[in-house]
C-alpha cells in the first residue's frame, strides 16, 4: 500500500490541475447527454424559481408586518391565503429540485462506474495497478466510493454556486432600491455613492470569503488524506480476511497487528488536522453569520435621512 512510504500526512495530498476536469466531462458528451442536460436544466430552473420565491417572501413579510403593527387585522388575514399558496408552491419546487438532483447524481454515478469497471477489467489493468510499476492507491475504493462522492459533491457545489449568483442578482435590486444614494462631503468635496448598500454587502461577502478561503482551504486536503488512510485500513483488513489461512499457518498475527497499527497511526495523526481546520471554518462561518448585517446597519444609521 502507498501508506507504507508516507512519512507525513501532508505527502498524501494530490496535486491538482486542469486535467482533473477530464473526469467530469465525458458523461456530458456520452449517449446519456440529453438526459443529463435536461435534468440539469430542470434543476437549475427550479433553483431560480426557489430563489425568486425567497425574494417574494421577503417583500411579503415587509408588507405583513407593516399591516400587523398598524393594527390592520383584516389586511393581515387577507394576505395569509396567498402566502400559504406560494409556500406550497415553494415547497414543491424545492422538493422537486432535490429529486431531480438525486436522479441526475445516480445516473451520472452509474455511468461513470460502468466505464471505470470496464476499463479496470480490460487488458489486465487490475493486475498492473496492483503489481506494476505505476501502482494505484486503492482502486477498488476509488471506483466504489470516490466516483459516488464526485458526482454528489460536484452537483452540490455547482448548484450552490448557481444559487449564490441567483440570490445575489435577485436581492441586488432590493438592496439597491432600499439604499438609494449615499451623499457626503469629505475634505471639501461632495461624493455620491449609488447603491451603496449593495456594494457594501458585496464587499463584506468578498472579504469573508477571502478569509474563509485563506484559513479553511487546508481542510480540503485534510479530508482527502483522511479518506486515503481510511481506505488503507479497510484494504489492510481485507488482506487479513483473504489471507487468513496463510496468516494462521505462519503465525503472522503480530506482523499484521503492527501493519494495521501503522494505518491507525496515520488516521489519528491526520484526524487532528481535520479537527483543527474544521474548527477554523466553523468559527469563521458562525462569526460571519452573526455579524454580517452589522456593516449594513451602520451604513443605514450613518446615512443622513431627510427630516420629516
Amino acid at each position: 500500500m502507498m501508506s507504507h512510504n508516507l512519512t507525513t500526512t501532508e505527502d498524501a495530498t494530490p496535486s491538482h490541475s486542469l486535467a482533473d476536469w477530464k473526469v467530469l466531462f465525458p458523461y456530458w458528451k456520452s449517449e446519456e447527454k440529453w438526459w443529463a442536460w435536461s435534468l440539469l436544466g430542470g434543476t437549475i430552473g427550479l433553483s431560480v424559481l426557489y430563489v425568486q420565491s425567497a425574494v417574494w417572501f421577503g417583500a411579503w413579510y415587509h408588507r405583513f408586518f407593516d399591516a400587523f403593527f398598524a393594527g390592520e387585522v383584516g389586511r393581515c388575514l387577507g394576505m395569509l391565503p396567498f402566502y400559504l399558496l406560494v409556500k406550497l408552491g415553494s415547497v414543491g419546487v424545492h422538493a422537486t429540485q432535490t429529486y431531480l438532483t438525486q436522479v441526475l447524481s445516480m445516473r451520472w454515478r452509474l455511468w461513470n462506474t460502468k466505464v471505470y469497471l470496464r476499463q479496470y477489467l480490460s487488458e489486465e489493468a487490475y493486475y498492473r495497478l496492483e503489481h506494476g510499476p505505476n501502482r494505484a492507491d486503492n482502486p477498488d475504493q476509488r471506483i466504489a466510493d470516490d466516483l459516488s462522492q464526485m458526482t454528489v459533491q460536484t452537483l452540490k457545489l455547482g448548484l450552490d454556486a448557481i444559487d449564490a449568483v441567483t440570490t445575489l442578482l435577485s436581492f441586488a435590486v432590493v438592496l439597491w432600491n432600499i439604499g438609494g444614494v449615499l451623499s457626503f462631503d469629505w475634505h471639501g468635496r461632495h461624493f455620491q455613492i449609488p447603491g451603496y448598500l449593495f456594494l457594501g454587502a458585496v464587499l463584506t461577502s468578498l472579504l469573508a470569503s477571502g478569509i474563509l478561503e485563506r484559513f479553511g482551504a487546508p481542510l480540503i486536503g485534510a479530508n482527502y488524506r483522511q479518506q486515503h488512510f481510511d481506505a488503507d485500513l479497510r484494504a489492510g483488513l481485507m488482506d487479513v480476511r483473504r489471507n487468513s489461512e496463510q496468516i494462521a499457518f505462519y503465525g503472522g498475527e503480530n506482523a499484521e497487528q503492527l501493519r494495521l497499527a501503522g494505518y491507525l497511526t496515520h488516521i489519528a495523526t491526520n484526524w487532528r488536522s481535520v479537527v483543527r481546520y474544521t474548527w477554523r471554518v466553523n468559527f469563521i462561518s458562525e462569526f460571519y453569520t452573526g455579524v454580517a448585517t452589522i456593516p449594513l446597519w451602520l451604513m443605514l444609521v450613518l446615512k443622513p435621512w431627510p427630516m420629516p
